[in-house]
């Protein structure tokens, strides 16, 4: 998982103004806490003009005087475009927070009382409605073996087995 994090810092951090859109979702069994850990990141501006239109309305992501209802519809939107089956049964996802950097907001999220892992199927369409070359590359992880796929537009829904 480390080498993608790493890969993906430095993606994200080497580009000031993007050329293509792209998000990366890492999703890690914790077998502690019997949960999938969701970190789902997305580049500031187009997140911030997919929640525009998404909610008609017109706001700066980093103003801290509305820092809730960024939130809130942080949380909608992501519970409307990233949806997950583990073995096979629909998995609800509960939207923890989120941070922001530069250039990205990372958004964390997690599924409770997975008990073990042999199939993980996601559906992630965030920001298809806005960009035609979106893609959101999707890094799953169990017991040290991580497995990746990219789903776009044409491509929505992809699943990985352990």
């Amino acid at each position: 998982m480390q080498q993608y994090l790493i890969c993906a810092v430095f993606f994200f951090g080497s580009m000031a103004i993007h050329p293509f859109h792209v998000s990366v979702c890492e999703i890690e069994f914790d077998q502690k806490t019997a949960a999938l850990q969701i970190t789902q990141r997305i580049f500031l501006d187009d997140i911030e003009l997919g929640l525009r239109k998404t909610f008609g309305k017109d706001f700066d992501i980093m103003d801290d005087q509305i820092k809730q209802e960024v939130e809130d519809m942080l949380e909608k939107y992501l519970q409307e475009h990233l949806v997950l089956k583990v073995n096979d049964q629909p998995v609800d996802i509960n939207y923890l927070g989120h941070e922001m950097d530069r250039e990205a907001i990372w958004c964390y999220l997690e599924v409770q009382n997975i008990k073990a892992v042999q199939k993980v199927e996601v559906e992630n369409t965030i920001l298809f409605e806005e960009f035609d070359d979106q893609a959101n590359l999707v890094h799953v992880e169990f017991n040290d073996n991580i497995k990746s796929f990219k789903l776009t537009p044409e491509k929505r829904i992809d699943s990985v087995e352990f």
